[in-house]
């Protein structure tokens, strides 16, 4: 998309948490704006219709039990064929990736990848091709259009994106921790009426889940490196039984 306005993102997603974490490093990205969130599929396909938006991501398990994620998809395809949509879920059902692939649905990965993955999925998807990540590629989907092309990150890409993860990383949390001071020092404030207090409470909650969603996006890969120069990269850990170890956000109060 050759123009200086920013490409327009509508996340829809159940996880409020995981939306506001997605957000704040997506749009590190000067060329990038959320412009709509929706945590359900009516919300989702309004927001579409109402808003210039260039590429719907969309997470297939919604909270509405009205609807699949994958039927969402058909939907938006329905109505807006031009529209890239970009599927980012954590454990999708191949016959539903199937499903939205056939559809026309443009692109697929796992919550799993880095936000810089992410914007250059989105990047892709604006510029007319398509994403479908490799290690589902034949896996209940080999009788579904298996023309479309997989992007491969080449070695140079790799190590460039590792070198900006940790300057989004420490911009987006920046943004975040500036956020979560003016609301803790709000908190203090004496004389805090009842509800003021209970909404505070709320929002630092928030805030201190998405500093750990943003802390997770953009953890600098210091295991890529080592994997790539001991011939593992992404793919072989991936196709292994190691895993990086997961942590959980801790809220204080």
């Amino acid at each position: 998309m050759m123009s200086d306005r920013p490409i327009n993102l509508l996340i829809i997603d159940p996880d409020s948490i995981y939306r506001t974490g997605l957000r704040v490093v997506l749009e590190q990205d000067p060329h990038i704006r959320v412009a709509a969130e929706a945590a359900d599929s009516q919300a989702g396909l309004q927001n579409v219709s109402a808003i210039g938006i260039d590429v719907a991501i969309v997470e297939l398990r919604l909270s509405d039990s009205s609807i699949m994620g994958w039927q969402l998809c058909q939907q938006i395809k329905t109505q807006y064929p031009n529209l890239p949509i970009l599927i980012l879920t954590c454990h999708p059902e191949p016959s539903q990736l199937a499903a939205a692939r056939q559809a026309g649905v443009e692109g697929f990965c796992h919550k799993g990848i880095t936000a810089e993955e992410i914007i250059h999925i989105i990047r892709e998807l604006v510029a007319g091709r398509s994403y479908w990540e490799s290690k589902i590629v034949g896996v209940g989907l080999s009788d579904v259009s298996g023309s479309q092309p997989t992007i491969q990150t080449n070695p140079p890409f790799q190590w460039f994106l590792i070198g900006t993860r940790d300057r989004l990383r420490q911009s987006g949390l920046q943004q975040i921790n500036g956020n979560l001071a003016q609301v803790t020092a709000r908190l203090q404030e004496p004389g805090l009426p009842t509800l003021d207090r209970a909404m505070l409470a709320g929002q630092r909650r928030e805030l201190l889940a998405a500093r750990w969603v943003v802390d997770r996006l953009l953890a600098v890969g210091n295991e890529e490196g080592q994997g790539r120069q001991g011939g593992q990269g992404r793919q072989g850990r991936q196709g292994g039984n190691s895993k990086p170890p997961v942590t959980h956000p801790t809220f204080d109060f």
